[in-house]
């Protein structure tokens, strides 16, 4: 069995609209006939539809005949590379072997027999043949073809010189003949037997002559795929795209599954299809799903917006949606995820962490970006040490940039006076190479660097209540902050609003880290049906440090509940235990000793053991801003606002 599958391109509403899509098809080998199953090639801006040809063996072997987004024969796949124009290369599985067959920017891969049928982008779409061995390159029509497809006779499409009208041509070029009158689109060749969408968007059926129309789909449709069970699945437009089946033959159509789908492809017991996704940006991108033929065990597979996407050899492969149109491969169950042209190309901090989680190779061609990921990578190798545990790195990493950045308050003036400058502040770039930023710069930067270390997270988008001190009232803004999963957990992270708090007190805060969703919805708004739950409670004791400082795995900080009054903790919750009974709001760490300012002594300088034992006054100012650097006690006087220091 071969899987067959192809592109194709949307008329809607008399607008080509691109999306490319594949399908699938089998190949039956017989002693006396051969069941060949045609398929529909895809390229850059339209979709073909697979189907069942069967007849006299005329032309083709009846062994290798694949359409699609790549094909293959023997070890290697052959690709439009579109890294390259899409010209057409050549790869093995393993990712070796790469080598380029044609200069030809090429849509519509067909193979049969050792050669590769194509629409020669370069060439005003016109259709083309080259051998597997990139030899024998040659025209075999000057119309411009979309919507290819093959039989044992020759290559059915739709002429774009004539109006979308279905035609035929043998595979030396000859016998060119117009089929049907009406435009053709997801062209399906079933037996002796065409099946296809028209142009008023109906499924019609007729003899391989042209004879016998039939319509068997009155409903408009946004896809036509045969599959071998003797149906065809299609999108029904009168119910949002929600994908039914109908006879080959006719009769009335039944619902398999609602969603809204501009394509899908049966295969076995299941049906894959594209469904549009919309962010909160109220912009729609499309993923792949798979759902069983009974409208069962729906299950979401990409985890990237996809463009295209067929079926091949019981593996999916798709094009990513963007500029850089890398080209995947997947199992069937979504798991796998694989680079087809070896490296790719990432461009954005989602693009690195999933390159980085499936250990693709890539490279960055953005400038910034590639300096951001660069300054990443410096900073994770001071701040990250051997043997460190994942809570630990994220630790390592939210404390780093809230002692780090700074947030760009100009951006927000800017937007409450309607303009905007500094766009780089909502971006990584900034925030780690000028170290300042807003709420999505912190959050796309937190992602980076978790991505970096090998945990996973997610952005949310959504909204904050803060107070207006001017008007002494709430208000609601825009904001953007993490999840992240630590030992298979899912946890609330917003680092933006620790790094305020820090602003204030230039110490420590934990208020927003590793929270659940319980906590974080007190003063924060999400979709919460878009993203993933976070129900674990197991770190909402860090909800009560404002003020803190950590030494690797135990922090100290004023307990917020309990009249800030000074304590510690170890990061996973255990032994916390009060070691001083005085309120205490600034304090820093080092070598065994805690230097802060005790509130029930006016502020003054203290420091003592991390066990609370040898407590010692060093001065009587009332110090805030406390920092152990180089061998001093850093701290600023309250009162004169004067930077001081005592030698430790």
């Amino acid at each position: 069995m071969y899987n067959l599958t192809m592109n194709r391109i949307i008329n809607w509403g008399g607008n080509m609209k691109q999306f490319k899509f594949k399908k699938t098809a089998v190949i039956l080998g017989a002693i006396l006939t051969i069941a060949i199953i045609a398929l529909i090639t895809l390229g850059r801006g339209s979709v073909m539809t697979a189907v069942t040809s069967m007849g006299k063996q005329t032309k083709l072997s009846g062994e290798k005949i694949q359409s699609g987004l790549v094909v293959s024969l023997g070890d290697y796949i052959y690709f439009p590379n579109p890294s390259d124009n899409n010209k057409i290369y050549k790869v093995k599985a393993d990712g070796t072997g790469k080598d380029k067959i044609s200069n030809d920017s090429a849509s519509y891969l067909v193979l049969a027999d050792k050669w590769i049928y194509y629409a020669n982008n370069s060439d005003g779409f016109k259709l083309y043949k080259i051998k597997v061995d990139g030899t024998g390159r040659a025209k075999i029509t000057d119309d411009g073809v979309k919507y290819i497809n093959v039989s044992v006779s020759g290559i059915y499409y739709s002429n774009i010189k004539d109006e979308g009208k279905l035609y035929h041509v043998g595979f030396n070029g000859k016998g060119n003949k117009k089929i049907s009158d009406e435009s053709a689109s997801y062209i399906n060749v079933v037996g002796n037997s065409i099946i296809y969408r028209n142009g008023a968007l109906k499924i019609v059926k007729i003899n391989s002559d042209g004879t016998g129309r039939t319509v068997i789909q009155e409903e408009k449709v946004s896809f036509a795929k045969a599959d071998n069970d003797g149906k065809i699945y299609c999108g029904v437009q009168s119910d949002n795209r929600s994908i039914y089946s109908v006879n080959q033959n006719g009769g009335p159509s039944a619902k398999v599954f609602k969603t809204s789908t501009f394509y899908a492809e049966p295969l076995r017991e299941w049906i894959y299809f594209t469904d549009n996704e919309k962010d909160n940006h109220n912009t729609y991108y499309s993923y792949i799903y798979r759902v069983k033929k009974d409208g069962t065990d729906l299950q979401r597979l990409s985890v990237e917006a996809v463009e295209e996407f067929c079926i091949h050899k019981d593996i999916i492969v798709y094009r990513q949606l963007g500029s850089n149109g890398n080209i995947y491969t997947m199992n069937l169950d979504g798991t796998q995820r694989k680079a087809l042209n070896g490296k790719t190309v990432a461009n954005s901090v989602t693009e690195i962490c999933r390159e980085l989680k499936d250990k693709i190779d890539f490279d960055i061609t953005d400038n910034k970006m590639a300096e951001a990921y660069k300054k990443a990578k410096e900073v994770l190798a001071v701040i990250i040490k051997p043997g460190m545990s994942e809570l630990e790195k994220e630790l390592s990493i939210h404390d780093y940039l809230v002692k780090n950045v700074k947030y760009d308050h100009q951006v927000i003036d800017a937007l409450n006076q309607n303009f905007v400058m500094n766009l780089d502040s909502h971006d990584a770039y900034n925030v780690l190479i000028n170290g300042k930023g807003v709420c999505d710069g912190y959050a796309w930067t937190t992602k980076l660097m978790l991505g970096m270390c090998g945990i996973d997270s997610e952005v949310i988008i959504g909204t904050g209540k803060t107070k207006d001190e001017t008007k002494k009232e709430s208000r609601t803004i825009y904001h953007a902050w993490n999840t992240v999963k630590i030992d298979g957990q899912y946890y609330q992270l917003d680092v933006t609003w620790d790094e305020n708090i820090y602003e204030q007190l230039n110490t420590n805060c934990y208020k927003y880290f590793n929270v659940s969703d319980d906590i974080m919805a007190k003063d924060h708004e999400w979709s919460e049906g878009y993203y993933t739950k976070c129900t674990s409670t197991k770190y909402n004791f860090f909800n009560n440090i404002v003020a803190a400082t950590r030494d690797r795995s135990i922090v100290y900080y004023s307990n917020e509940s309990d009249n800030y009054k000074l304590y510690r903790i170890n990061i996973d919750g255990s032994e916390k235990k009060k070691i001083n009974e005085n309120k205490s709001l600034y304090m820093d760490v080092s070598e065994g000793w805690i230097y802060y300012s005790d509130y029930e002594d006016g502020g003054a300088l203290y420091k003592m053991s991390t066990d609370g034992k040898n407590k010692t006054k060093l001065c009587s100012e009332w110090c805030i801003n406390i920092e152990v650097k180089d061998g001093f006690v850093e701290y600023v006087n309250h009162d004169s606002k004067q930077k001081c220091k005592i030698k430790i």
